[in-house]
């Protein structure tokens, strides 16, 4: 059996340029892994059959799992017939917009890479990993990425400056599907200027002042509810949070370790459940 840590993610950026005719949507987003991750444990069970077992208290179709997307077309495209059991141990918050279900289909796909001893960089592996989910290429490649088209073509972003991140974590889960559908009927049109001003700053003490993410009316309209939260999370540090993929999650960016847990603090100190993570340059580490 392999177990590995498969990390979480905050988009620094993310925006819609427009639907396909697939019905999905071509983004253009930078995103970040943090070291907020999902256990993943994969074993081969030689029955030809892919078994996911989570422990985050939801009920998810088999067929529409991640993990078990990521195995069968694994196994689809490099022609195994083995099958496998995974087991995930769930830290990443759940529909919170922090890549849980691309974290740990990345992380399924890490694990089989080890155990036929494939190269994660291969190709044939991104294939499957695109197959699979938007994010999912770039959570295996891990650290800074610009994600364009459906998410499944990234570009890694060397040199990228080290980033403390502090959360936080609504009660409420988000849907993707149900947050692109309201979206559409928002007529937002892509602004290219935004996001070269976010890559022309990433190095910037500044940088908080132009990320941003074309989502997030969509996200409180879907729900209400988000719209309270983010006020609380603005009354409590008088810093308005940005939304890190389709939410629920907010964030800020910290300019060093002391100011994010005097942050967290605040926030805390509000009822508002919040983490600080930092970034990390890699998508999964073995256990």
């Amino acid at each position: 059996m392999v177990t590995l840590k498969a990390y979480g993610k905050i988009n620094l950026c993310l925006s819609v340029t427009n639907k396909r005719a697939d019905g999905f949507h071509d983004l253009k987003s930078l995103i970040q892994t943090v070291d907020v991750f999902d256990l993943v444990s994969v074993r081969i069970n030689n029955t030809g059959k892919i078994n996911v077992n989570m422990d985050c208290g939801k009920v998810i179709e088999t067929q529409k799992n991640s993990a078990y997307l990521a195995a069968k077309n694994f196994f689809e495209i490099f022609r195994k017939q083995e099958g496998a059991d995974v087991f995930i141990k769930k830290n990443i918050p759940f529909g919170s917009g922090m890549g849980g279900s691309s974290a740990d289909a990345s992380g399924v796909i890490a694990a089989l890479c080890l155990i036929f001893n494939i190269d994660h960089t291969d190709n044939m592996v991104k294939l499957a990993a695109s197959k699979t989910g938007s994010d999912t290429v770039a959570l295996l490649s891990g650290g800074l990425n610009k994600l364009i088209d459906r998410g499944d073509t990234v570009q890694k972003i060397y040199d990228s400056p080290q980033f403390t991140f502090v959360v936080a974590v609504s009660e409420m889960s988000a849907d993707t599907k149900t947050v692109f559908n309201q979206f559409d009927k928002n007529n937002v049109y892509f602004d290219e200027t935004r996001f070269e001003q976010v890559l022309d700053n990433l190095n910037s003490n500044n940088l908080e002042e132009y990320i941003y993410n074309d989502l997030t009316e969509a996200c409180l309209a879907s729900y209400p509810p988000q719209k309270k939260f983010l006020e609380d999370c603005f009354s409590a540090v008088q810093k308005r949070p940005t939304l890190t993929g389709s939410g629920s999650a907010l964030f800020w960016i910290a300019k060093n370790l002391c100011q994010a847990q005097e942050l967290c603090k605040l926030l805390t100190k509000n009822n508002i459940k919040a983490i600080v993570c930092n970034s990390v340059s890699f998508g999964f580490k073995i256990e």
